[in-house]
């Protein structure tokens, strides 16, 4: 029975390991991006692709894997950036730096309305733009 459980342990940390990877659009600084393998987390599996939106004001993110795309009714094809995804209690977070200030995303399970449709999302969405917190839905893409 030990041993069972032994090999169980062995199998489920083997699952936690992290590969190091270059950044591409950091290699003249040569900060290592942390890539984590697959897992599932509260709001969805690693790579997985999201659309973060929000109302009054209108706003879009699109994630990517390792790269985030902020549109505005003002800038419609948006800007890209890299940025670095981390996993919490609270769910999926990812930070990075949009023209000179620091910018985040933050996506968490629970129904959320926009407010204008009647469509129900399955995740709730933060957009930190240079401190300015803009509320909003999520879903995957």
């Amino acid at each position: 029975m030990r041993l069972m459980l032994v090999f169980a342990g062995s199998a489920a940390l083997a699952g936690c390991q992290q590969d190091v990877k270059m950044d591409p659009a950091s290699q003249e600084t040569a900060t290592p991006q942390v890539t984590a393998t697959p897992q599932q987390t509260a709001a969805g599996p690693v790579g997985e692709q999201y659309l973060a939106l929000g109302t009054e004001p209108f706003w879009s993110v699109e994630v990517s894997t390792g790269r985030l795309r902020y549109s505005t009714p003002e800038d419609i094809p948006g800007a890209i950036f890299a940025a670095q995804r981390s996993v919490g209690t609270g769910g999926i977070t990812y930070t990075g730096m949009l023209k000179g200030a620091a910018a985040s995303l933050s996506i968490s399970d629970g129904e959320c309305s926009d407010g204008m449709s009647d469509t129900v999302y399955a995740y709730r969405a933060a957009f930190t733009l240079a401190g300015k917190i803009l509320n909003g839905c999520a879903r995957k893409r």
